[in-house]
């Protein structure tokens, strides 16, 4: 019983999201808070330590500042100035991309929001000036490893 209470959740959710243009995963989360606290037995207080708020709180930081820098255009000039910087040598391409993802990691934001951030911008760069899309990765992938800086929110992670 509690196995298609689950699916037809999930299905009422999708359902409802696509027709009233909600986010699908706010409805999901109402959803599984009523089963979990009214079908299953599960406390509020025990519910809220199933959440992992470390990870939540990185994907809406992300998100948010994500979609405010491409809102912006932001993003699209930052593109647009690395492409214009090397134009006398396409070659130095990927060195500067591999140099604005250390700039940006080193300011601190965090290796998540670096990589989420500057991966659309490596392709955009990528796309509009021909090179290779493994290259552009390539020059991009230090935002991966660089240590956190002492200044970031997740310092110490």
């Amino acid at each position: 019983m509690l196995t298609i209470t689950i699916i037809l959740a999930i299905l009422i959710c999708i359902g409802v999201g696509y027709w009233l243009n909600i986010n699908i995963g706010l409805l999901a989360i109402s959803a599984a808070y009523l089963i979990s606290t009214t079908m299953m037995g599960v406390s509020v207080k025990e519910l809220v330590t199933y959440w992992p708020l470390n990870l939540f709180f990185i994907i809406f930081a992300v998100t948010f500042f994500f979609g405010f820098v491409i809102a912006n255009g932001t993003m699209e000039k930052i593109a647009r100035n690395a492409v214009f910087m090397a134009r006398g040598m396409p070659s130095l391409i990927p060195f500067a991309l591999y140099g604005l993802v250390l700039l940006v990691a080193g300011i601190g934001p965090g290796h998540y929001a670096v990589f989420v951030f500057l991966s659309p911008l490596v392709m955009s760069v990528a796309s509009r000036t021909g090179m290779s899309r493994l290259l552009a990765r390539s020059s991009s992938s230090p935002a991966a490893w660089p240590p956190p800086s002492p200044a970031s929110a997740w310092a110490g992670a």
